[in-house]
C-alpha cells in the first residue's frame, strides 16, 4: 500500500494501527478501501455519525490506486477524479407511512495534490458531491470538503501520520435518529471539521501508538414546510478522543495491547425549553486486548475488551457504565477473496430529550472478491442494536432501535481511467417508538474517471 492511500482513509478500528492492516471505516474523504465496508450504508448515515455522508468516493474501484500508471521520478502528482449517477430510492424521507419514492442525481469530482517523498508524503484533496431529486427537491443538497494530511514512515517502522478536514455536509430530511422531522422544507446542513493525530513508535518488543483526534459539528437552523424554524443548535459540539495506547509483543505475529481511552463531549449550548439538558460529558475507555497477524497474513485479528463510561454534566442525566468490546477478524482465503467480521459495544451521542446516549451493539460481516482484473464485486450485511439510556423520571418510555442494513456492490473497469458500477442497499429500522420505524431500497448506477 502506497503512504499516500493512508491519508484519506481512517480506521475502523482504534488499535488497528498494531495490525499492519489499516482498517477503513467512514472519513471525510474515505480511501478506496472503504467501499468494502460501507457498501450498506445509506445516504445521510453512519455508524460514526448519523448524519455524515457515506456515498460519494468508496464507490471507486477497491484497488483503483494499484492500477495507477508507475511514476518513480515524480515527486508531485495531480489526480483528478470523479463519478456521477443515479440513484432510485423507494422512501426518500425515511417516512414509516405515506412513502415518497424518487430519482437522485449525483456528481462528485475531487481533485488531489500527492507529495511522494523519500521520509514525508504529503496530499491535499478538495472534493464535492452534489445532489438533485427529480421530484422531491426539498431533499437537494450540495457538500464539499477540503483535506491535507502528511505521513512520515510507514507501519513497519516508526510511523506518525498528521490529517485534517474541514467542509459542509447534510443530513437528509428524515435521517435524524432521534427525532426525525419529516416536515421540513430543506436538508439540515452542518460544518464539520475534524484533525487526527496518530504514530507508531516502537522500542525491542514494545510499541507506544498514541491516537488523538477532535471532530467539531456546527449545525445550521432548518425551515419546515409552514416556515416555521427548526432549532438545530444542540446538536452543535465538539468531540476529543485521546488513545495513548501500548503494545507488547510476545511473538512475531502477535501483540498484547492495553487501550486507555478518555474522551470530551462539549456541547455548544444547552436545549432550550423542556428539553434543556447540559450534555457536556466526560467518557473513559479502558481495555485490554490482542493483535495477531500482518497484512500480508492469511487470517490477521484485532480485538480489545474492557469498560466504556461516559459521566454527564447534568445530575439529570444518567450515567453510562457498560462492557465495551471491539473485535476486527480478516480472513483472505484465496488471493482475490477477503471476508472481514466487525462487532463492538460503546456508548454513542443523542439528543433525544431524557437520554443520555445510547448503548450500540453491532456486527458486521463483509465480503469482497476481485473476479477479474477488471470486475469486483463487495457485499456487507450488518445488524446494529441501539438502547437509549433515559431518566424515567423525565422520559418514562424506554427506547430501543434494531436496524438491519444489506447492500451489495459491482463495479467494472472499462478502460485504465474509466469504470462503470452498480449497487444495491436495504435498510429497515424496527423501534418500539413507532414514530422512526422505517425502511427503505436503493438501487443505484453510476459512471466514473480517475486521470
Amino acid at each position: 500500500m502506497k503512504k499516500t492511500q493512508l491519508l484519506h482513509t481512517a480506521y475502523a478500528a482504534r488499535a488497528a494501527i498494531f495490525a499492519g492492516t489499516v482498517l477503513a471505516s467512514s472519513s471525510v474523504l474515505p480511501g478506496p478501501a472503504a467501499a468494502q465496508l460501507n457498501a450498506a450504508l445509506p445516504s445521510g448515515e453512519s455508524l460514526e455519525t448519523p448524519s455524515e455522508i457515506e456515498r460519494g468516493f468508496p464507490q471507486l474501484p477497491a484497488d483503483f490506486d494499484r492500477r495507477e500508471p508507475a511514476e518513480p521520478e515524480a515527486l508531485l502528482r495531480i489526480v483528478l477524479e470523479g463519478y456521477t449517477g443515479v440513484v432510485f430510492q423507494d422512501n426518500v424521507y425515511r417516512a414509516p407511512s405515506d412513502r415518497k419514492s424518487d430519482l437522485l442525481w449525483i456528481g462528485a469530482p475531487r481533485a488531489r495534490l500527492i507529495h511522494d517523498g523519500p521520509e514525508v508524503d504529503a496530499e491535499i484533496a478538495v472534493e464535492a458531491e452534489i445532489g438533485r431529486y427529480f421530484d422531491e427537491t426539498r431533499n437537494d443538497y450540495e457538500d464539499f470538503a477540503l483535506t491535507a494530511g502528511l505521513v512520515r514512515g510507514d507501519l513497519a517502522s516508526d510511523f506518525m501520520r498528521l490529517r485534517g478536514s474541514y467542509g459542509r455536509s447534510h443530513q437528509s430530511i428524515g435521517a435524524d435518529i432521534d427525532t426525525p422531522d419529516r416536515e421540513a422544507a430543506e436538508v439540515t446542513e452542518f460544518w464539520r471539521g475534524e484533525f487526527l493525530f496518530d504514530a507508531v513508535y516502537r522500542a525491542g518488543a514494545f510499541l507506544f501508538a498514541p491516537e488523538a483526534r477532535a471532530r467539531n459539528f456546527d449545525y445550521r437552523d432548518s425551515r419546515r414546510l409552514d416556515g416555521t424554524r427548526i432549532d438545530n443548535q444542540g446538536k452543535s459540539r465538539t468531540e476529543i478522543d485521546a488513545v495513548p495506547r501500548l503494545g507488547w509483543g510476545i511473538q512475531p505475529d502477535l501483540f498484547l495491547l492495553v487501550d486507555p481511552g478518555v474522551n470530551w463531549r462539549l456541547y455548544d449550548e444547552d436545549f432550550s425549553g423542556a428539553r434543556g439538558f447540559d450534555r457536556d460529558s466526560y467518557g473513559l475507555r479502558p481495555r485490554v486486548g490482542a493483535r495477531y497477524g500482518t497484512d500480508t497474513s492469511e487470517f490477521a485479528a484485532v480485538s480489545t475488551i474492557g469498560l466504556a463510561l461516559q459521566d454527564y454534566q447534568d445530575d439529570r442525566l444518567k450515567t453510562i457504565t457498560t462492557l465495551g468490546f471491539l473485535g476486527v477478524f480478516d480472513w483472505r482465503f484465496l488471493p482475490q477473496q477477503a471476508l472481514r467480521l466487525e462487532v463492538e459495544r460503546d456508548i454513542g451521542e443523542t439528543t433525544l430529550a431524557g437520554a443520555s446516549g445510547t448503548i450500540s451493539t453491532r456486527g458486521r460481516v463483509s465480503y469482497s472478491y476481485a473476479v477479474t482484473e477488471k470486475l469486483d464485486v463487495r457485499a456487507a450485511a450488518e445488524f446494529d442494536n441501539r438502547e437509549f439510556v433515559v431518566n424515567s423520571r423525565i422520559r418514562p418510555d424506554d427506547r430501543t432501535d434494531e436496524i438491519i442494513r444489506v447492500g451489495a456492490d459491482v463495479t467494472y473497469r472499462l478502460t485504465k481511467v474509466g469504470f462503470v458500477g452498480l449497487g444495491l442497499d436495504y435498510v429497515d429500522r424496527d423501534s418500539n417508538d413507532p414514530t422512526v420505524r422505517n425502511d427503505g431500497f436503493e438501487a443505484s448506477a453510476r459512471v466514473g474517471a480517475r486521470f
